[in-house]
């Protein structure tokens, strides 16, 4: 399954995780909502995003963005060295890390 480094993850100013793969897209993102997850593309941004869950935390977030790309896409989101963490604690940044 293929690879897609995340070039940055961060949370928005309410709390929300947003991710940006790296690279340009060998997919039409915005067609991730097919995924019925809640997950969206933001296009002006080059990031996915979850619409407000009640209860769901960053790490929820996360684990939704991921699923919904891998079984929509076939591909794998993953940290690397280079990925860049805005506005992310120190303990949410480890937690995301090992997930």
């Amino acid at each position: 399954m293929p690879v897609i480094t995340i070039e940055r993850a961060r949370l928005d100013a309410n709390g929300q995780l947003r991710l940006k793969p790296a690279g340009q897209p060998a997919f039409e993102y915005s067609y991730i909502w097919r995924s019925a997850s809640s997950v969206r593309w933001d296009g002006a941004a080059a990031e996915f995003y979850v619409l407000p869950i009640d209860g769901f935390t960053p790490t929820h977030e996360w684990r939704q963005i991921l699923s919904a790309v891998k079984s929509e896409f076939g591909l794998l989101l993953e940290i690397a060295d280079a990925t860049v963490f805005e506005n992310v604690p120190p303990t949410l940044e480890a937690t995301l890390s090992i997930s």
